[in-house]
């Protein structure tokens, strides 16, 4: 399954805009999608277009993106002001907040709440099962781990780990999402402490 227009994966949403999210949503924006994102800090929300520009640019100067598109990239990507109005009508969500246990559940249970039932939510976390993560959700079948890697825009390795309750739907569209976005997506049978990589 690969996104288009027509798929309710054509509208990405991003939470927490530090060293990892910012460069997420723009990979999915480079890629075609439209953005919404959201950062807790008033702060990175409002030099979060800075750095995506800089790193626009460096990959213009590696000529890996023509110039005369950063400006459509930059178009997709909205930053907005709650987290409501992020995620409003996405398809597919994903978190980049502090590794903090407690927060992500908070967050994934949340969100589940503010979304259709077949929004895929999934955590960049880089060292929690997504069994736990999802563990107070309603419907954790929708969880999975995408684990990007530093830098996001750069390095094309992404981790998919599924839960024990993640749906193979899931999993599959996920992994499909992120092949279109040009990413190299490597799929883990089984959760382990770290993933593969780390």
């Amino acid at each position: 399954m690969t996104s288009s227009p027509e798929t309710p994966l054509q509208h990405v949403s991003v939470i927490g805009l530090g060293t990892m999210g910012h460069a997420i949503a723009q990979n999915m924006a480079v890629a075609g999608h439209p953005v919404t994102a959201y950062d807790s800090s008033v702060v990175t929300r409002g030099n979060a277009p800075d750095r995506i520009k800089a790193n626009l640019k460096q990959l213009v100067n590696a000529q890996l993106l023509q110039e005369d598109s950063m400006i459509d990239v930059l178009d997709r990507i909205t930053i907005c002001d709650t987290e409501q109005d992020a995620v409003r009508n996405a398809g597919f969500i994903t978190e980049a907040i502090v590794e903090d246990l407690e927060l992500k559940q908070e967050l994934f249970t949340r969100v589940e709440n503010q979304v259709d039932r077949s929004t895929i939510i999934a955590s960049n976390t880089s060292s929690f099962p997504i069994t736990l993560i999802a563990k107070l959700m309603q419907y954790p079948e929708r969880a999975i781990v995408t684990h990007w890697f530093n830098p996001p825009h750069i390095i094309p390795v992404v981790e998919v780990v599924p839960g024990q309750k993640t749906a193979v739907e899931t999993t599959e569209t996920v992994y499909d999402l992120l092949e279109h976005a040009g990413k190299l997506p490597v799929l883990l049978n089984q959760e382990i402490t770290g993933f593969l990589v780390n």
